[in-house]
């Protein structure tokens, strides 16, 4: 015993750490399994209180599923839903919900400026035709093909409909107060032009089957996205003086004389393998690009000797 205690003294320092340190490990895994354990039971409490809670809900849903992402999203259940409350709500946010399919009940919120309804399963976006106060929407990854019923939504600022299965851009066309759109990775072959959307200065259609790009000329475009898309000159971009940013991923070679003498242009991204010899007219004028073309263009302003990593 006497041997013991005079160990501890001599070795203090480190018995108080190696204590700390099983005191730290003992609590962690007490919380960790503590707050594992209710996860199931909340999930479950939820289930049963919001089926309970339904029966009295004032407002009539059309889709169960909707019904519980909103009273989840809002969190209260659906016997304290009224038009009052849904009629304050300006921003909807719903995410990662699988079984999500219908949205007519979307309806409810007539006043909505924000809504994004993402990695779910949407198709059919007709319920969407009604909320004309809406100026940002996002249904990035869904299965959505018709874009028409957002034709009429004229105060719709932002729109992101990536990876969906969408053919046909003309919905959008007029929708005069646009200011950016994103429709990467879609299925659209032809933009016909944009002379109603004045105010559209961002513009990505990266991933898309796309082969011209005549529609340029009838914008004020101030960035540009075409990356992975079949188009195999840039001539038009010539006519586009607007233009400061663009985005050629997806490509090893391409004219760029185009963009010479365009009195804003300062920004471009491009493959890896892309032939960067053409960018001197870019040498006192870039802002920002991917790091190849910045070492290469910041290389050649200073005088410096590039060298080429290869992999071994």
């Amino acid at each position: 015993m006497n041997k013991f205690c005079s160990f501890i003294k001599k070795h203090e320092l480190l018995s108080v750490t190696a204590l700390c340190i099983i005191l730290v490990v003992f609590v962690c895994a007490f919380y960790g399994i503590k707050m594992l354990i209710p996860q199931n039971k909340m999930e479950q409490s939820f289930e049963v209180e919001f089926a309970e809670k339904s029966k009295n809900c004032p407002i009539d849903f059309k889709n169960e599923s909707f019904k519980k992402v909103i009273s989840r999203t809002l969190k209260c259940y659906p016997d304290d839903f009224s038009k009052d409350l849904f009629a304050e709500v300006e921003t909807l946010i719903i995410t990662d919900v699988s079984n999500l399919t219908d949205i007519s009940d979307i309806q409810h919120f007539p006043n909505l400026k924000r809504l994004e309804i993402t990695n779910c399963d949407i198709q059919d976006i007709t319920p969407l035709a009604y909320l004309n106060k809406l100026e940002q929407l996002n249904l990035s990854s869904n299965n959505i093909k018709d874009l028409s019923p957002v034709s009429n939504l004229s105060s719709l600022v932002t729109i992101d409909v990536s990876r969906n299965q969408i053919e046909d851009f003309s919905p959008v066309k007029n929708l005069a107060n646009l200011e950016k759109g994103v429709f990467d990775d879609n299925k659209i072959e032809h933009i016909e032009n944009l002379s109603q959307m004045k105010n559209l200065s961002g513009l990505s259609i990266a991933n898309n089957l796309i082969s011209d790009i005549e529609f340029v000329t009838t914008g004020n475009l101030v960035s540009l996205n075409i990356s992975s898309c079949k188009i195999d000159n840039i001539s038009k971009l010539a006519e586009c003086e607007t233009l400061e940013s663009l985005i050629l991923y997806g490509y090893t070679q391409m004219d760029l004389s185009p963009l010479y003498n365009l009195p804003n242009f300062s920004s471009l991204w491009l493959d890896r393998e892309f032939d960067r010899k053409q960018l001197e007219f870019m040498e006192d004028s870039f802002k920002f690009a991917d790091n190849y073309t910045k070492i290469y263009l910041v290389s050649k302003r200073h005088g410096l000797e590039l060298v080429r990593f290869t992999n071994p």
